[in-house]
């Protein structure tokens, strides 16, 4: 697994770890929530927004409205993100094992998957853990060389499926 995965794992439950009130109370100054989230690309980006509706606000009445849909729309994907979030980490957690290896060994995760289906693509396998795409090819790499997963073509319609051995 390689550093940007772990990386990324972690970002993630860091990201559920964060409180959806502390959101809520930074609806007038939502930019602010995108910093508290850890996104600082989106932060930067709305806070510019953010500053252009404020200058409009003040010299044309009807953009107010404009400018609450605005910050209401971020606070709800700042929420809708740690929900998010919260739900992916239960997810991996639930699919790993008791001794604690949960999050950051989508190893455990992709192995129950197939030991559950028995032969899957890599979009099933995507599907099935919610893990993206880089992390699932990564990690079938990794298995396929230490003899845990093969893979070959279907029958049926020549797919590359994999399959613990």
């Amino acid at each position: 697994m390689t550093q940007n995965t772990v990386k990324e794992l972690q970002t993630l439950e860091n990201r559920s770890k964060k409180n959806r009130w502390i959101v809520g109370i930074l609806f007038l100054i939502s930019p602010v929530s995108y910093f508290y989230t850890n996104r600082y690309l989106l932060a930067i980006i709305t806070t510019i927004i953010y500053f252009i509706l404020v200058t409009a606000v003040q010299e044309y009445d009807t953009i107010s409205i404009l400018w609450l849909l605005f910050i209401l729309g971020i606070t709800v994907e700042n929420i809708t993100s740690i929900n998010n979030a919260k739900d992916k980490v239960k997810l991996l957690q639930g699919n790993s094992s008791p001794s604690g290896n949960n999050i950051s060994n989508p190893d455990l995760i992709i192995l129950k998957a197939l030991e559950n289906k028995g032969e899957m693509t890599v979009s099933q396998i995507v599907l099935a853990t919610e893990l993206t795409p880089q992390i699932v090819k990564e990690t079938l790499f990794t298995l396929e060389k230490e003899q845990l997963v093969y893979c070959y073509n279907r029958n049926g319609d020549g797919a590359i499926v994999y399959k613990n051995i």
